[in-house]
């Protein structure tokens, strides 16, 4: 069919009307949830297919959403730990951490960083780095802004008990 018998054709309204009730309980797979798939703009505000779709949407936004366990998932501090934990893994160093123990380190240290005492993002440094044989418990771990953890490289600096 060419484009142009294709745009008259959904001009039509009975045409229009016929592929709306065809595709009304279309679902999609969605990470193991069938949800429906209707877009934002695909109805009026108000309408009952459009507060089915937010109703769904909503019920499934904790659950199946990537941050459900302890809502940390995707951010930086635990894809870093995540980082560290395969890297401890490949060096078969031991040891490991949660990202509940490295927000009660955070804490406890204010949110500032040991080195340049200035309330900056933090990231865990490992004070014997895990290069040397460091282990990647939480022990071993302390809260340095990115720029103290960059020059400290892998010098077994301990700025916890200055």
């Amino acid at each position: 069919m060419k484009s142009a018998q294709l745009k008259t054709k959904w001009k039509d309204p009975i045409y229009r009307e016929h592929m709306r009730v065809a595709h009304l309980g279309q679902k999609a797979w969605n990470k193991g949830k069938k949800t429906g798939l209707v877009p934002k703009t695909a109805f009026k505000k108000g309408d009952k297919h459009t507060k089915r779709w937010y109703e769904i949407m909503k019920s499934l936004r904790g659950k199946i959403a990537c941050n459900y366990k302890h809502g940390m998932c995707g951010t930086s501090d635990y894809n870093s730990m995540r980082a560290n934990k395969r890297r401890t893994l490949k060096l078969k160093n031991g040891g490991k951490y949660t990202i509940k123990e490295w927000i009660e380190l955070k804490k406890k240290y204010k949110n500032i960083c040991l080195a340049c005492k200035k309330k900056k993002k933090l990231v865990a440094d490992h004070v014997i780095p895990l290069s040397r044989g460091g282990r990647n418990s939480i022990e071993n771990i302390q809260p340095l802004c990115r720029k103290c953890n960059g020059k400290k490289y892998t010098s077994s600096t301990d700025f916890r008990n200055l």
